[in-house]
């Protein structure tokens, strides 16, 4: 029942069938990335070094419905290909604060290795329910694990908490195949996109896996309500 009732939320979350909080309400969330990139799971062409497998700063926003961070099937803007490439965080960070749509910014530290765990806090309120985040996989030519517009109200309450699995993205910036391949800027940019076994459908390309049906699992993301009150 629990299971049923955790997927049942998630669909909720993510197609913002949601009644909304008072838009005086104001909760504080604990967000935990959990990342899970080993080379057990994820044996083919693992970087072990120059550089070693790891993760570049979190970067997350609570926002309203009116503003995305970036959309699969999407072409990214500038400052989130430019994040997915070298882990920049400046251009994202100052659109963000002359952005209306965005109540909230928050960073959290980088894991220097493909297994580990980062935690920040997120400020979200009745207006500005949604959160959006995202993580450079590093080393990659533009790859990345994010959230889209997750909404923490629901039915008029803040969820206490919810797990998210996050699988590797593709910004659309750049045009290598593999983890350590040279930077080629992908000239118009491509929309944003979901790696899976067989896509891109290339031997060469660093989640190459024709025997899987899905990919295992890259990173989690866990959003845990810690207060409540009304401005």
């Amino acid at each position: 029942m629990g299971t049923m009732w955790r997927v049942a939320t998630i669909l909720v979350f993510l197609f913002g069938l949601s009644l909304g909080c008072d838009d005086n309400d104001v909760a504080a969330y604990k967000v935990t990335v959990r990342t899970l990139w080993s080379e057990e799971t994820f044996p083919k062409d693992y970087p072990q070094y120059r550089p070693r497998a790891q993760w570049s700063q979190v970067f997350g926003q609570s926002h309203n419905t009116s503003y995305a961070l970036f959309r699969i099937g999407e072409t990214a803007r500038p400052s989130v290909r430019q994040f997915a490439q070298t882990g920049k965080l400046d251009d994202l960070v100052d659109e963000g604060d002359d952005e209306p749509k965005v109540y909230d910014q928050f960073s959290a530290p980088a894991i220097g290795k493909g297994v580990g765990v980062t935690e920040n806090m997120v400020f979200v309120n009745g207006e500005h329910s949604l959160v959006s985040l995202m993580a450079r996989i590093i080393p990659s030519p533009d790859w990345f694990v994010g959230v889209d517009s997750i909404n923490l109200c629901v039915d008029s309450s803040w969820v206490d908490e919810v797990t998210l699995d996050l699988d590797p993205l593709d910004a659309g910036a750049a045009s290598g195949l593999t983890f350590t391949a040279p930077r080629w800027d992908t000239t118009p940019p491509e929309a944003v996109f979901r790696h899976k076994p067989r896509h891109p459908n290339h031997p060469a390309s660093g989640f190459y896996y024709p025997q899987l049906r899905e990919l295992p699992t890259i990173a989690k993301v866990e959003f845990t309500k810690v207060t409540t009150s009304r401005a």
